[in-house]
């Protein structure tokens, strides 16, 4: 399996069990008791998806290859960001 492959399939597999997490655990219960102000909070949780930094690593989908030196740290990073 090529190395792009896999980093497209781990931040889909991330984004499938975050997305399932909040739905279940926030959104399902309580949207129905809210006002729609309130309602619109959990659209927030769209920025915990910091593992989606992992495209650095994929030329294919930036155009240029970046440099190992910069992409390695900023993709490992950004996604251990999201982690906690």
């Amino acid at each position: 399996m090529r190395f792009t492959t896999i980093i497209i399939l781990i931040q889909l597999s991330t984004s499938v069990v975050v997305y399932s997490m909040i739905a279940t655990f926030y959104v399902w219960p309580r949207l129905k008791k809210m006002e729609l102000e309130d309602a619109l909070v959990p659209l927030l949780f769209v920025l915990s998806f910091r593992h989606l930094g992992l495209v650095f690593f994929l030329p294919e989908i930036l155009g240029n290859p970046l440099p190992p030196t910069w992409a390695t740290p900023v993709g490992l990073g950004d996604m251990l960001t999201g982690v906690l």
